[in-house]
């Protein structure tokens, strides 16, 4: 029998083209299986989380390590996304973490919208630690009270009555016809009269939560809400809400007494209202419970004009000013940059402010005697 038939047949059973093309494949399957190797993107695998273990809190976020990682892939904890995935190489990526519960999470590598690796139980969220919390005095006024209840707040009142004490009168104000502000601005606020109601000037202790802001800064809540200037306050007491409209904030704790002479300049208008005895109510919070007050006043005579800052110069209409010694009693803090004082340095040589509810004067400070600090209450 010849090898090749008249058919084209090999050995009269197998087509010789049938043949070649078999041939020809077990030749490519390896190739290509090899080439198929050499150019397919490897696996990408997770390996570790760190850290493993985090305080619920906002801006967290953890880096994952493993192999294989490529760019716009994503990795979620159990069902929530992370908000990114930073690669920085393909062995290591940051990712921020979304708003998630006090558990334990499962983290899962995504390439696109395929699972490509898992670490089961990998990150814990732990509850955030309580807030420190620090005794402060409010001074401001109950709102939307009738008299029947006026009568029954005096210095010493709990609220509430009974159970756990949130705060405690100190002081009583005379009661006045009731008025609503209403915030139109960031500066400007819209006083409303309310038929029907009074409020009470009070000033009570109670207690603040500190809490860190999303930017960094510290904030102290009561009630939850946020310590602000006209922040509203609510106690439970007398059986119902009360209201605390706030108006200023004590930090009764150790605190430095500064007897400071400071040389004012003023328009002679001005100085016919000054008097020994005002008080300063240029801040809403401040260490030691107490503003700055005028002791004792002497009149220096005319005063230069460059002693006035550009603001105060503009609004003296005559070139006339007078210059007048103040001994003034303040209450300062003691910091690593030196005593302040509604959040400005009180040194000698720097200047100082004080203000009432019919003026504002500006001078310079030019001689400073400091107290021993106070005992803790």
């Amino acid at each position: 029998m010849p090898i090749i038939d008249d058919r084209g047949r090999l050995f009269g059973r197998v087509n010789l083209v049938d043949a070649a093309i078999v041939g020809m494949a077990l030749v490519l399957l390896p190739i290509a299986y090899g080439a198929y190797l050499l150019f397919k993107e490897p696996t990408p695998h997770l390996s570790v989380v760190n850290p493993k273990k985090l305080r619920q809190g906002p801006n967290l976020q953890v880096e994952v390590r493993g192999e294989n990682f490529r760019p716009y892939m994503r990795v979620s904890f159990a069902d929530k996304q992370g908000r990114t995935f930073l690669f920085s190489s393909p062995t290591l990526a940051v990712v921020e973490l979304p708003d998630l519960l006090p558990g334990t999470y499962d983290v899962v590598l995504y390439d696109y919208m395929q699972e490509v690796s898992r670490l089961p139980q990998a990150l814990t969220i732990d509850l955030p630690p309580t807030p420190p919390s620090i005794e402060i005095e409010l001074a401001g006024v109950l709102t939307a009270l009738t008299p029947e209840q006026v009568k029954q707040i005096a210095p010493g009142h709990k609220l509430p009555e009974t159970g756990y004490t949130t705060a405690e009168v100190l002081s009583v104000g005379t009661p006045v016809p009731e008025v609503m502000h209403i915030r139109t601005g960031d500066k400007s606020t819209l006083n409303v009269p309310v038929e029907g109601s009074v409020q009470l000037p009070v000033r009570l202790r109670t207690r603040c939560f500190v809490e860190t802001t999303d930017e960094g800064s510290l904030r102290c809540r009561v009630s939850g809400i946020p310590l602000a200037p006209d922040a509203n306050i609510v106690f439970l007491g007398l059986g119902t809400r009360l209201n605390l409209r706030v108006s200023e904030v004590h930090y009764p704790g150790r605190s430095r007494a500064a007897t400071v002479t400071v040389r004012f300049v003023m328009s002679p208008e001005v100085r016919s209202r000054i008097k020994a005895g005002d008080r300063d109510i240029g801040a809403r919070a401040f260490p030691a419970g107490e503003m700055a007050t005028l002791v004792s006043l002497a009149d220096r005579g005319d005063a230069s004009a460059s002693l006035l800052r550009d603001g105060i110069r503009q609004a003296v209409a005559s070139n006339r000013i007078v210059a007048v010694d103040a001994v003034v009693t303040v209450p300062v803090e003691d910091t690593p940059v030196g005593l302040m004082y509604k959040g400005a340095p009180v040194k000698i040589g720097k200047p100082f402010s004080f203000e009432t509810a019919t003026y504002g004067v500006d001078g310079g400070v030019i001689d400073l005697v400091l107290a021993e600090p106070a005992a803790t209450k």
